[in-house]
């Protein structure tokens, strides 16, 4: 996990937060802490599927722009729930922007200040040839 229960508060007020996760009818007015961990999980997902690559998880230390990316990511997945609301516009803006932030990241634009994965992102093969010339070549192939 990058960020905490007690982060996306510091960013929602309490009242909201009750509003987004109090799904118990009729509703029971207090924070429903799984609902809010469910959202920094699927967050803390979408972060590794996307520095994995770039980065050794799991991530040494704090990483600050991580842990920011996180929280708009986590109180995007929690207005997600009500999209029907006003609010969830601005969740979207949080969203996109925290999104170009961890491209940025996963692409090598901007550096978390941590040393990289051993060998680059992405998927690279290397072909060995043993003995003579190839069994199969074009024209051998045209012949069958």
């Amino acid at each position: 996990m990058y960020c905490t229960a007690e982060d996306i508060a510091g960013h929602v007020p309490k009242a909201r937060l009750i509003e987004l996760t109090d799904d118990a009818e009729p509703g029971t007015g207090e924070i429903n802490a799984e609902i809010i961990s469910k959202a920094i999980e699927e967050s803390a997902a979408t972060i590794n599927a996307l520095i994995g690559g770039r980065y050794s998880l799991p991530l040494v230390g704090e990483q600050p722009i991580i842990k920011k990316i996180s929280i708009d990511l986590s109180i995007y997945n929690l207005f997600a729930r009500h999209a029907d609301s006003e609010e969830f516009k601005g969740a979207c803006k949080r969203h996109d922007n925290a999104m170009k932030l961890l491209q940025m990241i996963a692409d090598g634009t901007v550096t978390l200040g941590i040393a990289e994965a051993e060998g680059k992102p992405g998927f690279f093969a290397k072909s060995y040839v043993e003995g003579g010339p190839a069994q199969f070549t074009m024209n051998s192939m045209r012949s069958l």
